[in-house]
């Protein structure tokens, strides 16, 4: 009509005789023009029926990998070799992602997104974390998710928006909320099929359904969501090829989901914490989801240059989206190492990024960190990151292990049938143990020698202005039930920085990076193993 061409998808079945009037009547809705002529109507349908097109394609209901090639709205990527033509059904159930190719090139993405975001450890997470559920799929992984949290708003929106502009997720109603069904929040899962899913809280609020349920149902949705070996017939007669998914899901809220479950009177189940896992989106002593504190813009406030800072990097954000993913997945589906390499780096992360706890869900945790840093080295790798590795692997260890103490933190609370812990007799334990420690004396801001470097890292712990840093593999063997470490943060004998962590972060000469440490008020300690009060 318009000196264009159209494609309309139809069922086989159509073409029988008996439902040859559903395509006629389907394509009038459309706007196409039909002979009126019943014989020859009939006759180019019967055409239609008897052959036999040589062009072949794959029409599937979400993005995401079909074996080789890789395929989100508009665009396919595959190896040299593989010619498969992949569209997604625009009937489909599925809410599939904006998938927006912004204005500009991957250049302008790198400049104005990837390079500010390296002043945050946070923003490197996020942004690693959507390129890393690309890979999901052919690294056999699982889906998981990060929830970003803290009391103020200091940015956390902004993580989110910045993720998104990896893959292009940031549509005309912006960022995708949280659901407030398990049947919805599947419905996003699929239609972003391995990508990340940003959830941002603030968008739609709690006016309908608190956050902590979504969270579960979010957590064990994923749970059920792991891979499973059924036969292709099993899986069509039951409609199961058409609901599964890999992602990593990356929400915000203002509470960590651990204290909001326990704010509501329940606590989160068994697994929900690893699956579904909480990250400070900031510290105190930092401007918001930026380390450190940063310089003011002439003639403004902290909190000013941080709010500018904020709105321009989510206005690049979102101006320059989509150039990333497309990068990636251009780059990867070539090289015949890539999958090699990301295992190289997961391999490598693990080793390097020691836990201080070898619990089953720490370590799974872990592993959920390897492939976020191993997606982010990749990447670095083909030059769609203008980052270098060791930083990049210092933040995503940060992360890692802030993510560990809040899960140790929002444990559940003991059991009431447990005898109460005897502060007293607690407190002169730990004191006989640190008797025996190994704490090394360290003065601040002074140059550290090769032998004192060994020396620290041997070391149980330190001593800095009268206050001890113990390590927390030593407390933890030392006091290891953690209704006890509970206690002992109740009674501030564990100082710490904020409350849903018991460890604070310190940096000392001969350490590499900033370790968290558990902070031993020793005045405190001495009066209460005394039997006196605090």
């Amino acid at each position: 009509m318009h000196g264009g061409y159209r494609t309309e998808f139809f069922d086989w079945s159509n073409l029988l005789p008996e439902g040859r009037h559903e395509i006629k009547r389907r394509l009038a809705d459309l706007g196409y023009e039909w002979p009126e002529n019943d014989k020859l109507s009939k006759a180019i349908l019967r055409t239609i029926a008897k052959s036999r097109p040589t062009k072949q394609f794959k029409l599937v209901r979400a993005p995401g990998w079909y074996e080789s090639v890789f395929v989100i709205p508009g665009k396919v990527f595959s190896p040299y070799d593989d010619k498969t033509e992949v569209y997604i059904d625009s009937n489909t159930d599925a809410h599939v992602g904006a998938f927006v190719l912004g204005e500009g090139s991957l250049a302008d993405w790198k400049k104005y997104v990837a390079k500010p975001s390296r002043k945050s450890t946070r923003l490197r997470l996020s942004i690693a974390a959507a390129l890393a559920a690309t890979f999901l799929r052919p690294l056999g992984f699982d889906s998981f998710g990060i929830n970003l949290f803290s009391q103020t708003s200091d940015g956390k929106t902004v993580c989110l928006i910045v993720a998104a502009s990896v893959t292009g997720l940031v549509g005309v109603d912006g960022l995708p909320g949280w659901a407030d069904s398990e049947s919805g929040i599947e419905d996003q899962a699929r239609g972003h099929r391995d990508c990340v899913m940003p959830q941002d809280e603030t968008s739609d609020g709690e006016h309908q359904m608190p956050i902590e349920k979504k969270a579960r149902m979010l957590a064990f949705l994923i749970a059920r969501n792991r891979p499973r070996k059924l036969s292709k017939k099993y899986e069509r007669d039951n409609n199961l090829a058409n609901r599964e998914f890999r992602i990593i899901s990356l929400s915000s809220s203002e509470r960590a989901l651990g204290q909001i479950a326990r704010a509501a009177g329940g606590r989160r189940l068994g697994g929900e914490e690893v699956r579904l896992i909480d990250v400070p989106a900031s510290e105190p002593g930092t401007s918001g989801i930026f380390d450190g504190t940063m310089a003011n813009i002439d003639g403004k406030t902290l909190r000013e240059t941080t709010k500018e800072l904020v709105d321009e990097l989510k206005a690049n954000a979102i101006k320059y989206q989509g150039h990333a993913i497309r990068a990636l997945l251009k780059n990867y589906v070539r090289d015949s190492n890539g999958l090699k390499s990301l295992k190289q780096y997961m391999d490598k992360f693990e080793a390097k990024a020691t836990i201080p706890d070898s619990h089953n869900a720490h370590l799974r945790v872990r592993h959920n960190f390897a492939v976020i840093f191993a997606a982010a080295a990749l990447a670095i790798d083909y030059g769609i990151l203008p980052w270098r590795k060791k930083p990049t692997f210092l933040a995503i260890k940060k992360c890692m292990l802030l993510a560990l103490a809040t899960l140790e933190t929002g444990a559940a609370p003991a059991n009431p049938s447990i005898p109460v812990v005897n502060a007293h007799r607690l407190c002169k334990m730990l004191k006989e143990h640190l008797a025996g420690a190994n704490l090394v004396r360290v003065e601040v801001k002074q140059k550290v020698s090769e032998e004192q470097t060994r020396e620290r890292q041997r070391a149980d712990g330190f001593i800095i202005n009268g206050e001890i840093y113990l390590k927390p593999d030593h407390l933890k063997r030392w006091v290891p039930a953690p209704s006890e470490r509970g206690v002992l943060k109740e009674r501030e004998i564990i100082r710490t920085e904020r409350d849903d962590t018991a460890t604070v972060e310190r940096k000392i000469g001969g350490i590499e990076g900033k370790p968290r440490y558990y902070a031993i008020n020793v005045h405190t300690l001495d009066l209460l193993a005394a039997g006196q009060s605090a």
